[in-house]
């Protein structure tokens, strides 16, 4: 697997100064978010894939799904199932970028 890392150059740091003056509250929301990423941050490929179906899949239901339900779902879509202990890793890592939002229930 690869890795990328990603810095702003020069001009892009005066860009960002600039943005982060004129916009203070938006830019307060961007550092918010990336501090929730990085409290629950991840080089796991596989742990990122899940958390992204779990997410996925109880959007699209409207609302909380069970572990059960979440597995149902997941064969209907053609995933590999996951393991119990995975869907708990997926939807505590949820909780965790998105603690206001309504998750599914833990197993």
């Amino acid at each position: 697997m690869s890795r990328y890392d990603y810095t702003l150059t020069e001009v892009g740091k005066q860009i960002a100064e600039d943005k982060t003056g004129r916009w203070p509250n938006e830019w307060d929301l961007i550092i918010k978010a990336i501090r929730r990423l990085k409290t629950a941050y991840t080089a796991d490929y596989v742990r990122l894939a899940i958390a992204a179906k779990t997410d996925l899949l109880s959007r699209e239901s409207g609302s909380s799904l069970s572990p059960e339900s979440l597995k149902a779902k997941t064969a209907e879509h053609g995933w590999k199932a996951f393991t119990d202990e995975q869907y708990a890793d997926a939807m505590n890592f949820l909780k965790a970028v998105f603690p206001h939002e309504s998750q599914p229930t833990t197993v």
